[in-house]
């Protein structure tokens, strides 16, 4: 469920952004995993 959270994430908001999306999602997977991490 989260992976396509994360796949729904990329193609449509990722487009509507006016930075690159490549940087923030970076950021979006890094919270992700640290979050798991703490679980």
């Amino acid at each position: 469920l989260k992976f396509d959270i994360i796949r729904t994430f990329t193609y449509y908001i990722s487009p509507h952004l006016s930075i690159p999306s490549a940087p923030l999602f970076a950021h979006f997977l890094q919270f992700y995993h640290s979050s798991e991490a703490y679980k």
